[in-house]
């Protein structure tokens, strides 16, 4: 069939489609979109019977009647996150590697009783990590003492390099540690390191970060869990600077004939979290948390 020729201002010729065809193919459409209008009612209709069935929209699903161990359950799937935590605020672009908040804390804002409930998996169960001292009591001025006495794991890095006033950050590290509200900590990694440090160049923990660490681990908590310490780029023997019941495990920077060790105990009575590695009583540490309050 022959088609008509026209032409624009080029005078380049321009083929025009046979009205025949242009009828067709309009036809053709229309068929389509009325196969495609009639599997949409007939899945409308079935999902309105199952509506109807199931009282679907009509009825919120009961959350709060299922059993606090499911309900638990949910919270460690949405709120937990399988590495540390960094809260801090990140304004450049987000890390995969050091994830900035929990993968749903929204769920915690669903209900006053859910917030509770939520808030005690998400800060109970998350390792919170800190670059400085300032950016965590930052981050707990922001939560709370009521939720920053949940936390139970934390991780911190300890930067030995001199500050431009000569202080180390090891003392603010020991200041912000014992005047945090942290109250249930068993777990903590600390990662000691020196800008200039050479390659097998460890860390030394001072009188004053040790006793700070060994109060976060013994402050109040209705029950005494297990108690495990990391150090990293530390020497190795700091170890024997807390208790020999702990849980303590060493690493190092460069580790090239694969060393690490552990020292490892079960934990003993309420008492003995209060005496020396050497068994003796503890002559700076009487067990009491009334000057961190």
């Amino acid at each position: 069939m022959d088609q008509d020729c026209a032409f624009d201002g080029t005078e380049i010729p321009v083929f025009l489609p046979d009205e025949d065809e242009l009828l067709e193919e309009n036809a053709h459409l229309h068929r389509q979109v009325g196969v495609l209008e009639r599997k949409y009612f007939v899945v409308k209709d079935q999902l309105e019977a199952a509506w109807g069935t199931l009282g679907f929209y009509e009825y919120p699903f009961p959350f709060l009647a299922l059993p606090r161990e499911i309900r638990d359950q949910i919270y460690l799937y949405a709120l937990t996150a399988p590495r540390s935590i960094n809260p801090s605020p990140n304004i450049f672009e987000e890390d995969p590697y050091t994830p900035r908040k929990p993968p749903c804390p929204e769920l915690c804002l669903a209900s006053k009783q859910v917030y509770h409930e939520a808030n005690a998996i998400l800060y109970a169960k998350t390792t919170f990590a800190f670059l400085d001292a300032d950016e965590m009591m930052d981050f707990f001025d922001r939560i709370g003492r009521r939720n920053t006495a949940l936390i139970q794991s934390i991780s911190i890095a300890v930067n030995y390099t001199p500050m431009l006033d000569g202080r180390a950050e090891p003392s603010d590290w020991a200041n912000a540690l014992g005047k945090s509200g942290l109250r249930r900590v068993c777990k903590m990694r600390i990662t000691g390191e020196r800008v200039g440090a050479g390659e097998f160049e460890h860390m030394k923990i001072g009188s004053d970060l040790a006793y700070a660490i060994k109060d976060i681990f013994v402050r109040d908590r209705e029950v005494k869990p297990r108690i495990s310490l990391t150090l990293k780029g530390f020497r190795r023997n700091e170890h024997k600077k807390f208790p020999d019941h702990w849980k303590i495990v060493t690493e190092q920077w460069y580790d090239t004939n694969g060393y690490r060790e552990e020292w490892e105990d079960s934990c003993g009575s309420e008492d003995e979290l209060f005496e020396d590695s050497d068994g003796g009583e503890s002559s700076i540490w009487d067990g009491s948390d009334s000057d961190w309050m």
